[in-house]
């Protein structure tokens, strides 16, 4: 039998990151799920920017959302910059999250790169709503179309620094 666990996982200093780990384990216990989730590295970092806020089982279509989720709208954003990326994916958060923790600091902004990333190599859907750089600055349709993420791009380079 599977037991499914859900960790979330908080980080502290300035960032508003939270994210949760998905964890499939043959026993039921929650220090053997946070000990799969460390084994398997599914933490971004094992330095003290992070902590874990709970664990708690989960039904296994709650998981299977987590992991594989269905099409959702995602928007990008950088502080209070007016530059902006809203599009729909399936893309699961964890992959999201891993893929931005990665890049961030890179030169070119992190959810150009994340486009490339979900499409091509990872085989997720990706469609772009809304682009500030796109659209002269304006960001109104974001309000219209709304959301049901946002990741700020600054608590990634907060992390990486």
């Amino acid at each position: 039998m599977l037991y499914y666990y859900g960790i979330k996982v908080t980080y502290t200093e300035n960032s508003h990151l939270e994210y949760i780990v998905p964890v499939e384990t043959k026993e039921r216990s929650y220090k053997i799920a946070v000990e799969t989730a460390i084994e398997k590295e599914l933490f971004l970092r094992k330095e003290d920017h992070q902590f874990i806020t709970w664990v708690v089982k989960i039904p296994k279509e709650e998981y299977d959302k987590i992991v594989a989720p269905s099409k959702r709208r995602v928007l990008f954003a950088e502080g209070m910059s007016p530059s902006k990326v809203l599009l729909i994916t399936d893309a699961p958060q964890m992959d999201i999250i891993k893929y931005l923790y990665e890049n961030a600091g890179k030169e070119t902004p992190p959810d150009k790169y994340m486009l490339n990333l979900l499409e091509e190599t990872e085989g997720y859907y990706v469609r772009i709503l809304h682009d500030t750089e796109l659209s002269d600055g304006d960001n109104d349709d974001i309000d219209v179309i709304g959301y049901d993420e946002v990741y700020d791009l600054n608590d990634f380079y907060d992390l990486r620094n």
